[in-house]
């Protein structure tokens, strides 16, 4: 078995990088902030345009239902970047 190239460093969950790795607050810092997860620089840098694009507001509001209503937003980009690295990984492996 091959050995992991940086074995106590977090990986990115998209490409498995232990380069520049950032703690990326999935749901915003504002809303829920326990919520993160490992991303490269290059992977937040695109979760972050991809949010702006959605036009995804992760500014803080004092109404919590809006809050979890940007949080979920959130994390449903995300869910679709895992989805296409998936979906990648998979059609260059047939």
């Amino acid at each position: 078995m091959k050995p992991r190239p940086c074995p106590k460093d977090p990986l990115c969950i998209l490409c498995g990088s232990c380069k520049d790795i950032e703690r990326n607050h999935i749901g915003g810092r504002n809303h829920l902030f326990w919520v993160t997860g490992p991303l490269c620089r290059t992977h937040h840098r695109q979760f972050h345009t991809l949010l702006e694009r959605a036009g995804v507001d992760l500014e803080y509001t004092t109404d919590p239902v809006e809050r979890l209503i940007r949080a979920s937003k959130a994390i449903t980009i995300l869910q679709c970047m895992v989805h296409d690295t998936m979906q990648e990984a998979y059609l260059t492996r047939r």
